[in-house]
C-alpha cells in the first residue's frame, strides 16, 4: 500500500526493457485499471503489451483506442499508435489494413526515420506472410533509403534473403546474407544469416566481391 505510482511505473518499465513482457503487462494493466493512470506513455505501453502477448484482440483494440485518445493529436504520438494498430492488424491477418496504417507513418513528416524504417520493414513482413515474396523483397529494399544506417536494415536483409530462398534464388539470398555479415556482423541477425548461408549449397555462396 505504500508503493507510489512512480515506483510501479518504473517496475513495469524495467520488466518491459528486460524482455519480461507478459509480467510487465500485468503491471501496466494494474496502473491503468486499478491506479487510474491515463498519461500517453503508460497507455501506449499498456496497448503494446496487450497487442504482443494478450489473448484478446478486442481488448488490444480498446487499449490502442485509449492511447490514441491520449495522444492529443500529437503527430509523433499518433505515428506510434498507428504502428501499434498496424501490428494488431497483422496479428488479425488484415494485411491491407496494416499496410494502409504503415504507409501513413512513412508519409508523415513528423515521424522519426527509425519509425519510418520500422514501418517499411513491417510492410515487407505483410507481403512475406502472404507469400508474395517479390513484393516483400521490394519492400525490404526500401528500408535503407528511408532510414539510412538504421537498425531495421539488418532485419530487412535477413528477410529479403529468406524471400529469395523461397523463390529458389539462392545466389541472391546469399548476397543478402553476405551483405549483412559484412556490414552488421555485431547485430542479432548476423547469426541467423550465418545459419542460412550454411544451409545454402556451396555454389550459391557469394564471392568476396559480392559480399
Amino acid at each position: 500500500p505504500t508503493r507510489t505510482i512512480s515506483v510501479e511505473r518504473l517496475f513495469a518499465e524495467s520488466l518491459t526493457q528486460t524482455g519480461r513482457v507478459e509480467d510487465s503487462g500485468a503491471w501496466w494493466n494494474h496502473l491503468v485499471d486499478v491506479r487510474g493512470v491515463n498519461d500517453f506513455p503508460t497507455l501506449l505501453r499498456c496497448a503494446e503489451t496487450e497487442t504482443s502477448v494478450g489473448t484478446d484482440a478486442a481488448q488490444a483494440e480498446q487499449r490502442i483506442a485509449a492511447a490514441r485518445d491520449a495522444a492529443d493529436e500529437d503527430p509523433f504520438n499518433l505515428s506510434l499508435v498507428d504502428l501499434l494498430s498496424a501490428e494488431l492488424c497483422i496479428r488479425r491477418l488484415q494485411f491491407d489494413q496494416a499496410r494502409t496504417r504503415l504507409e501513413s507513418v512513412i508519409r508523415s513528416s513528423e515521424s522519426e526515420a527509425s519509425l519510418r524504417g520500422r514501418a517499411q520493414w513491417l510492410i515487407g513482413e505483410t507481403y512475406y506472410l502472404q507469400r508474395e515474396f517479390i513484393e516483400a523483397i521490394e519492400a525490404y529494399r526500401r528500408v535503407e533509403g528511408i532510414d539510412p544506417g538504421g537498425g531495421w536494415i539488418s532485419a530487412s536483409l535477413v528477410q529479403a534473403g529468406k524471400s529469395f530462398e523461397q523463390l529458389g534464388r539462392t545466389r541472391d539470398a546469399a548476397v543478402c546474407y553476405g551483405n549483412l555479415l559484412s556490414r552488421f556482423a555485431d547485430t542479432s541477425h548476423a547469426e541467423l544469416a550465418r545459419r542460412r548461408l550454411a544451409a545454402i549449397a556451396p555454389d550459391a555462396k557469394p564471392s568476396q566481391d559480392n559480399s
